[in-house]
C-alpha cells in the first residue's frame, strides 16, 4: 500500500508545472493555506489572516499566478500559524516537503510512544509505522499537506497521560488539540464525566493562552474573522456539496442521505450526537482508575469524536490508528472492525441509493462505537499482552 500511494503521489507531482501538480492544483494540497498564514503572520499581517482578499493576494503569489481563482482560507484558530511561521520564507513547494518530513517524523513518534503501551509491539514499531502508513488517511494527510499527523501524536500524548494518571498533563494536550477544536472537544467531558478537576483546570488554563495568543497575533478583529469563517454557512455547504466523498461523521452521512431543506438531517444530528456523548459520560463516569480497561473505553471516546465532529474529513481519521493499535491487542473480534474500515477508508466513495448517497464508514464506526460500549458496559476484562508472548490469537489467550 505504501508503494502504490508513493506511486501516485509521484503520478500527480510529475507532469505539472510547479508549485502546481498535473490537475492544476497547488503541490500539497491544502498546505498553501497553511504557507500563506505563515508568511502573512512573518510579514506582520496578523490582523489580515482571515481577509479573504487579502489571502488571494498572497496565494496567488505563493503559486506564480498559475492557479488565479485560488482561494483556501486557514480555518484553523490564530495560534497555529504559529507553527507555519519557521516554513514561511521557504518556497511553497519546499516548505511543504519539510512540513512532510515533521509529519513523518510525528508519525514516527506517535507510534513508538503507543507501541510501549503494548509490551508485545514494543520491539516491531517499526513495522508498525510501515502498516500505519499504509492506512489510507494518514495518506492522505501527508500528501495533502494536513496536521493529521499532529493530531494523531497528540492524542497518544493524551491517552499515555490519563493511563498513567498525570491530569495535568492530559488537560495541556488535551487543549492544544484546539488546532482543530472540533476534533478534541470530547476531552473536556471526559475530564467532567471522571471527576477530574485538575485535568480540567490544566485544559482550561491552557486554552486561556492560547486564546490570548491567538488574539496578540490578530488581534480581535481577525478572531472575529476566524469565527466567521468557521461558522459560515455558505462554506460549510459549499464543502459538504464539494467534497461529501471524503467527509466522515454523523452530519455528512445525514447531508447526504437526506434532503437538506427539509431541516431533518440537522435534527437527526443532534439526537444521534446525544445518543453517542450521553453514553460516554456515563461510561467514564462509572470509570474507577483511568488506566483501568482503558483500551476499549479509549477507542469508544475516539469513535464517538470523530462520529459527532460537524466537519472531519478523511485524512483526520489518522486519529483512530492508536484506538486500532490498543484494541487489535486487546479485544478479540476487534480486527474484523479495523479490516471492514480500513478497506472502506481507501475506497472512501459514497455508494448511490437512488438519488441519494450513503457513506459506509459512518455505519461501521457506529456499530464498531456499540460493540466497544458494550465492551465497557459489560466489564469485558482488557487483555495486557506480555511482552514475551509470541503472535498469537487472543481468543487462546482468553481461553489460558
Amino acid at each position: 500500500m505504501v508503494a502504490f500511494y508513493l506511486a501516485a503521489a509521484l503520478y500527480f507531482v510529475v507532469g505539472g508545472t510547479p508549485p502546481t501538480n498535473r490537475v492544476g492544483e497547488p503541490i500539497g494540497g491544502d498546505y498553501v493555506a497553511f504557507h500563506t498564514a505563515g508568511r502573512m503572520l512573518l510579514a506582520g499581517e496578523g490582523g489580515a489572516l482571515y481577509d479573504a482578499g487579502r489571502v488571494r493576494e498572497v496565494q496567488r503569489e505563493s503559486t506564480l499566478g498559475l492557479v488565479p481563482k485560488l482561494y483556501d482560507p486557514f480555518r484553523n484558530p490564530p495560534f497555529l500559524a504559529l507553527l507555519y511561521a519557521p516554513l514561511a520564507p521557504l518556497a511553497l513547494v519546499p516548505s511543504f516537503l519539510a512540513w512532510t518530513a515533521l509529519s513523518a517524523i510525528c508519525l514516527v513518534v506517535a507510534l513508538r510512544l503507543a507501541a510501549e503501551e503494548v509490551p508485545a509491539l514494543r520491539p516491531r514499531w517499526r513495522g508498525l509505522v510501515l502498516v500505519a502508513a499504509g492506512f489510507c488517511p494518514v495518506y492522505l494527510g501527508l500528501v495533502g499537506g494536513q496536521n493529521a499527523t499532529l493530531g494523531l501524536l497528540l492524542y497518544v500524548l493524551i491517552y499515555r497521560a490519563m493511563r498513567h494518571g498525570r491530569e495535568a498533563e492530559a488537560g495541556a494536550w488535551a487543549a492544544l488539540g484546539l488546532f482543530k477544536p472540533q476534533l478534541f472537544l470530547v476531552f473536556p467531558v471526559v475530564f467532567v464525566a471522571s471527576r477530574r478537576w485538575r485535568a480540567l483546570a490544566a485544559y482550561g488554563l491552557t486554552a486561556s493562552v492560547l486564546a490570548a495568543v491567538s488574539i496578540a497575533l490578530v488581534g480581535v478583529d481577525g478572531a472575529r474573522g476566524w469565527l466567521r469563517i468557521v461558522l459560515s454557512a455558505d462554506l460549510e455547504g459549499g464543502i459538504v456539496a464539494n467534497q461529501s466523498a471524503r467527509m466522515h461523521s454523523l452530519k455528512s452521512f445525514l447531508d447526504l442521505l437526506l434532503p437538506a431543506t427539509s431541516g431533518l438531517p440537522l435534527a437527526l444530528t443532534l439526537a444521534a450526537g446525544a445518543a453517542l456523548v450521553v453514553p460516554l459520560f456515563r461510561t467514564w463516569r462509572s470509570a474507577g482508575s483511568w488506566g483501568q480497561g482503558i483500551e476499549a473505553r479509549w477507542a469508544f471516546t475516539s469513535i464517538v469524536a470523530v462520529l459527532i465532529d460537524p466537519h472531519i474529513f478523511d485524512y483526520d481519521l489518522s486519529v483512530l490508528v492508536l484506538s486500532g493499535i490498543l484494541v487489535g491487542w486487546s479485544l478479540s473480534g476487534a480486527r474484523w472492525w479495523l479490516l471492514a474500515f480500513d478497506v472502506l477508508a481507501f475506497l472512501r466513495a459514497p455508494v448511490p441509493v437512488g438519488a441519494v448517497y450513503l457513506q459506509p464508514t459512518v455505519p461501521v464506526l457506529c456499530f464498531a462505537a456499540f460493540w466497544l460500549w458494550r465492551h465497557v458496559g459489560v466489564g469485558t476484562p482488557t487483555v495486557r499482552v506480555p511482552a514475551a508472548l509470541p503472535l498469537a490469537p487472543l481468543a487462546k489467550v482468553r481461553a489460558a
